[in-house]
């Protein structure tokens, strides 16, 4: 180099990463699914039903892992019942023809559904191998320079638990078993179907999405006692509501003799308060078959409002805990048409106009 620099060079020691090596897991997810339907018709009315059982059942077989480099061979009792859910789903469906000339429908749906639970649940949440411990790390410092790390050498081991089963969360029975426990969606209907002319109809429809079950992890190590309020103060930007330099309060920060402490235990989020989380939408489409082209298009709006105003642990939970978007946040109008040509060819085209992606930005207060 052309240039001396000098001065302390730093680096970072090398890192060494043991594994718990071999380690596999099993899971058996049964899942019993029952459903019955029917149709009547009683003049213009006409009415479907159905009733659906679902029934799903989780369990872990006895594992056993052989001895690794690092550590010995390994047992794991069997585990049942993780989860192990019964539900009764109803549907039913109204069709009316409003003036019986088969120009005029409406029409209205309800229905119950669970949520998907997946081989990555709870089920696999409660294996004791997915619990275990299977990395940690030391440091190198190699004093005498021969690049062979010998035990003097080599720091402790960053988790004195490697290789064993340690867990911080836990399931209450009335999450993982027994009658309509699941996580469920109800999704509701109403619509009106109008013929403005032969080949032309005009769609209004109403819908509606709840659900239900909601569960919240209680660190049963900590109370809301355990935490202290704070503050920040939002940077001054005209862009901000009032030039921003105020006051954000609403924040709680753990208390450090409770720092680290974690038992958690997930149950209904009915113990604590009441959990909401509803969709409403409108559409209004209309779709139009001429003789040589298709035309669709329309309206579409709503939002979700959730609510989730209580505290489990930390009063920070408190904070903005009601969401409820305008309505025009995510109307959205869509149009094609499609119009043939001759020689087999055809034209079509869209136009989209959407909601404005939000403009963000992070501030980190220190």
């Amino acid at each position: 180099r052309d240039k001396l620099v000098t001065g302390v060079q730093t680096c970072a020691l090398p890192i060494f990463t043991y594994w718990a090596t071999p380690f596999s897991y099993r899971t058996r997810l049964d899942i019993i699914n029952i459903f019955a339907s029917d149709q009547w018709r009683f003049k213009r009315l006409t009415l479907t039903g159905g009733v659906r059982f679902d029934g799903l059942r989780g369990s872990v077989p006895e594992q056993h892992l052989a001895a690794g480099l690092y550590v010995p061979k390994r047992d794991f009792a069997a585990v049942s019942n993780t989860p192990d859910w019964k539900d009764i789903n109803p549907r039913i469906g109204a069709s009316f023809d409003l003036f019986g000339n088969g120009k005029t429908a409406l029409k209205a749906s309800l229905s119950r559904a669970v949520n998907f639970e997946a081989s990555g649940g709870y089920t696999l949440l409660n294996n004791p191998v997915n619990a275990m411990v299977t990395s940690a790390t030391r440091t190198w410092n190699d004093s005498n320079n021969d690049y062979i790390p010998q035990a003097s050498e080599l720091s402790g081991l960053s988790n004195s638990a490697f290789g064993t089963v340690v867990r911080n969360t836990f399931y209450s029975d009335d999450v993982v078993k027994g009658w309509g426990t699941r996580g469920y969606s109800w999704a509701g209907s109403v619509s009106l179907q109008q013929e403005l002319r032969p080949g032309v109809a005009l769609n209004v429809g109403y819908f509606r999405t709840w659900f239900g079950n909601f569960t919240v992890t209680d660190n049963t190590l900590v109370s809301p006692t355990d935490y202290d309020p704070y503050c920040i103060t939002a940077p001054s930007d005209p862009r901000l509501p009032g030039g921003g330099g105020n006051q954000i309060c609403g924040f709680a920060d753990i208390q450090k003799a409770k720092f680290g402490q974690v038992n958690n235990l997930v149950v209904p989020a009915s113990k604590f308060g009441n959990q909401s989380d509803v969709f409403t939408g409108i559409d209004v489409t209309v779709n139009a078959r001429f003789r040589k082209g298709v035309f669709a298009g329309g309206m579409s709006t709503g939002h979700e409002v959730t609510d989730r105003c209580f505290v489990v642990d930390s009063p920070q939970e408190l904070y903005q805990c009601h969401i409820d978007p305008p309505w025009y946040s995510t109307t959205q109008f869509k149009f094609l048409g499609v119009y043939p040509l001759p020689w087999h060819f055809q034209v079509s085209g869209n136009v989209q106009i959407l909601p404005s992606v939000p403009f963000l930005a992070s501030y980190v207060a220190t």
